[in-house]
């Protein structure tokens, strides 16, 4: 299997894990004009070489490359599967060209806005059988054809306005790599991180978001010195044995610094919120 630059990385890891799987199940499409049961599509490839571990190729798939159907059970290849596959290169040209013809029909006004399949066949030359496998394409996705009768034996659909987004695609890479921009499925997208909630406007850009502000660092010094001016003064009470009301004024100036000291953060958080009653102080 070869790289492409439309498959995200997760996907063309799976592809040259299990690339396997995906020509097995066009490998069958191509020979009936149906898609197959998954399971039958695993028991062949099993019997052709035993090491293939189909049970994790199906179960790890990435849900663009097919769509599972279980009544009856069928597993259909989108157009990014098939563009996965060397064998259906022929089928995506053939598609590339239905493009092609519905904008030439978009861009004549003097004809019916409509394509048809005897169009196609017509146009194209195709055989009945390479023309049922196209009208099975068309019928999942086609962004250029709108509505109408849609049948894999008989379609006439109208020309859809998004014609003209297929104009000067030259092949089938870069149909591929188009059409994923265009259909932006969530499976293509990198997972990012929700946006940052950006603060009211009613709130001040004063309130601190990280670190000390100013006045905090102010009230710190200042408790600091206080401290400070404690420990000298019990140092002096106890060298000059004051009396007990000295000694008591002298702890419990203490205990008021240190009680600063702890509520310092939260009576600056409280002083915010007052300043700003209807914000919420970070």
């Amino acid at each position: 299997m070869k790289t492409v630059s439309w498959l995200p990385p997760q996907a063309q890891e799976w592809v040259d894990l299990y690339g396997y799987f995906l020509d097995g199940v066009w490998a069958r499409f191509e020979a009936d004009g149906e898609w197959p049961d998954p399971v039958e599509v695993q028991r062949e490839l099993r019997s052709a070489d035993r090491s293939r571990r189909v049970t994790q190729a199906l179960d790890r798939m990435p849900p663009f490359f097919a769509r599972r159907e279980y009544a009856p059970p069928r597993l259909a290849l989108t157009i990014f599967g098939l563009g996965c596959c060397d064998g259906a290169r022929p089928l995506l040209e053939q598609y590339l060209a239905v493009a092609k013809l519905a904008l030439e029909r978009f861009d004549s006004p003097t004809l019916p806005n409509r394509l048809r399949r005897e169009d196609v066949v017509a146009e194209l030359d195709l055989s009945p059988d390479e023309a049922d496998r196209l009208s099975v394409v068309l019928s999942q996705y086609a962004p250029f054809l709108g509505s109408g009768e849609i049948s894999i034996e008989k379609w006439d659909r109208e020309v859809d306005p998004q014609a003209e987004e297929f104009e000067g695609i030259e092949g089938v890479d870069d149909l591929l790599e188009i059409l994923a921009r265009k259909q932006r499925v969530e499976d293509f997208l990198p997972l990012l991180p929700p946006p940052p909630v950006p603060a009211p406007s009613h709130v001040s850009s004063s309130v601190p978001t990280g670190g000390a502000s100013p006045y905090e660092k102010l009230m710190l010094g200042a408790a600091l010195i206080s401290a400070i001016a404690a420990m000298v003064s019990l140092g002096l009470t106890l060298a000059s044995s004051l009396s007990p009301v000295a000694l008591s004024f002298v702890g419990l100036f203490t205990c008021l610094t240190v009680a600063l000291l702890i509520l310092r953060r939260p009576l600056w958080r409280a002083a915010q919120q007052r300043r700003h009653p209807i914000g919420k102080a970070r």
